[in-house]
Parts: structure tokens; C-alpha cells; sequence
């Protein structure tokens, strides 16, 4: 079996055609709206085939957030490298808000790639939204 065939959709429905699953986590799991403050999302991503992935998480968060104190960075990639068949790895990501931030459910968009190579290319991705309130 190649590492492409991992991904066929198939008719025998026993296998799964996700390459991960995804597990997140906040600490803590809500911001201040109107007060600089974070949060810490934890992904860990756990390799389901038999096979070994070469792996990276990306994030996105709306622009009332940031991924960094600054406030500009909205996207962030981290290559995880390689995960054996049923090994879990974990990213941390710190989320910001300051004091433009409203109150209000705001979407964050998770992405695990599976890359090959050299992460110059994508075979497949799984994409998860997280919801972070801001009270």
C-alpha cells in the first residue's frame, strides 16, 4: 500500500479516510473583551493510519485576535515532522486579545497538513474550528 492509497475514498466502510485526529484544548477556555489578555490553544494530533506522516498545524484566528502581543499576526504554521502510526504531538499556540476585542464567539480555524517530503508539498489536510468566547 503507497502513501497515497491511505487517502482513496473506499466502499468498504470500515477504513477511515482521515489521516488524524485532532484534539484541542483552552487554557483558559475565555477572554476579557476590552483588556489585553491570552490564552493558550494546545493541538495534538494523533496519526490513525499505518503509516508514518509528515505533519504541520496551522492556525487562523478572525482579526478582533492576534497570535502574537502585537496584534498583526492572524496566521501561524508549525511543522510538527514525522508521526509514527499512532503516535500523538502536541503544538502550543498563545491567542490574544487586547483592547479592541468585543465580546462575542469568535471562530478559529485549525488546519493539519499532511506534507510530503519536505513540506513543499500538501498531500492531505483535515481542517477543525474551534469556538474561544470573549466575555
Amino acid at each position: 500500500m503507497g502513501l497515497l492509497n491511505i487517502f482513496k475514498k473506499s466502499d468498504e466502510g470500515s477504513g477511515s479516510a482521515l489521516p488524524y485526529i485532532v484534539k484541542t484544548e483552552l487554557v483558559p477556555y475565555k477572554l476579557y473583551s476590552n483588556s489585553k489578555g491570552s490564552t493558550l490553544l494546545s493541538v495534538t494530533l494523533k496519526n490513525i493510519t499505518d503509516e508514518g506522516l509528515l505533519s504541520s498545524v496551522a492556525v487562523a484566528v478572525p482579526k478582533q485576535l492576534s497570535l502574537d502581543e502585537t496584534g498583526i499576526s492572524k496566521q501561524k504554521e508549525v511543522k510538527l515532522g514525522p508521526i509514527s502510526p499512532n503516535q500523538e504531538l502536541n503544538a502550543k499556540f498563545t491567542i490574544y486579545g487586547d483592547v479592541g476585542t468585543e465580546k462575542g464567539n469568535y471562530t478559529i480555524n485549525i488546519t493539519a497538513f499532511v506534507n510530503h517530503n519536505n513540506y513543499a508539498y500538501v498531500i492531505n489536510s483535515l481542517t477543525k474550528k474551534q469556538i474561544i468566547q470573549v466575555v
